[in-house]
């Protein structure tokens, strides 16, 4: 699949950014198991007792699927799968998971400005 490039609007263009879209490739069988597998979880997410020390092993699968959809580019539904399965964040490997995915959503976004600034000043 080749990207769409876009034309900059104008304050991009002056400083040589264009803007670039990708297509959302269709969905494989792959993503039609990972969604399968990831709507089970939220159902038995909903039959999940109150959080016990004794069993915070049982929560490493939903934490594994949780990056599964991450890395497959489906955060919203990584998110959103352990924030329901932990309302409360005080699951051990849920709330790991989930400061995983907010750091590097966090390393993603981030704009070095004081760089970007010595690049327009040269």
């Amino acid at each position: 699949m080749t990207p769409t490039v876009v034309p900059a609007s104008l304050p991009e263009k002056s400083v040589g950014v264009a803007v670039v879209s990708v297509a959302t490739p269709p969905p494989t069988a792959a993503d039609s198991t990972l969604l399968q597998r990831y709507e089970a979880m939220r159902s038995a997410n909903k039959l999940r007792g109150p959080y016990d020390p004794n069993r915070a092993l049982d929560d490493l699968d939903q934490c594994k699927l949780a990056m599964d959809l991450f890395l497959t580019s489906r955060m919203i539904e990584s998110e959103t799968l352990l924030r329901e399965g932990d309302p409360k964040m005080e699951r051990l490997y849920t709330m790991t998971g989930y400061a995983l995915i907010e750091a590097v959503k966090a390393l993603m976004s981030f704009e070095d400005k004081v760089s970007k600034l010595e690049r327009t000043a040269v």
